[in-house]
């Protein structure tokens, strides 16, 4: 009967694999970190050069993709407003402005 068990790599792999889906930037020390590897940095190294490729794809393709536009907001305006022991008469909002007119 032969035993074997799984490795370091193998056990890690989709944690880091996670982790550079939402950092593909992060170092290989904060990896380590973040993942608490028990194992040697070089074989962590390996790890993250094996699987970062595909992480700063997703990442450059996110940054490719078609923005949604602008969203633009029309004039707002409220009456009197109590905040505490100060009213205030009136707030006004709109693109070009933020103002407040006290009573």
């Amino acid at each position: 009967m032969q035993y074997s068990r799984p490795s370091l790599t193998e056990k890690y792999t989709e944690a880091v694999r996670e982790m550079l889906a939402d950092y593909p930037r992060v170092t290989v020390n904060q990896v380590a970190e973040l993942v608490e590897w028990p194992g040697s940095r070089r074989t962590l190294s390996d790890l993250v050069a094996t699987l970062r490729p595909a992480a700063l794809e997703r990442e450059r393709e996110d940054l490719n993709r078609p923005s949604l536009g602008t969203v633009a907001t029309g004039r707002i305006v409220y009456g009197p407003l109590t905040l505490g022991r100060m009213t205030v008469g009136s707030i006004h909002a709109g693109p070009e402005e933020t103002r407040l007119d006290t009573a």
